[in-house]
């Protein structure tokens, strides 16, 4: 299960921790500025992001991106 919501509702980040701990994974959709980018890597530590600017996205996950944990385990 994933959950899906929009990045204009900021990084959510309780929430994300929320569905993380029901088992479930966090996608933002569509986050494509610098700023935005590196805000929800840090703050909320999504599953994964969806962007229209993929090489950006990496070059930003590489720079400051933490992994979120694997499934059973707790931050």
């Amino acid at each position: 299960m994933a959950w899906g919501p929009t990045w204009t509702e900021g990084p959510q980040a309780d929430n994300v921790a929320k569905v993380r701990a029901g088992g479930a994974v966090t996608v933002f959709w569509t986050i494509n500025q610098s700023d935005f980018i590196d805000e929800f890597l840090t703050r909320a530590q999504p599953e994964g992001i969806i962007s229209s600017r993929s090489a950006l996205l990496f070059h930003r996950y590489q720079k400051i991106g933490v992994p979120p944990p694997l499934p059973g385990q707790t931050q």
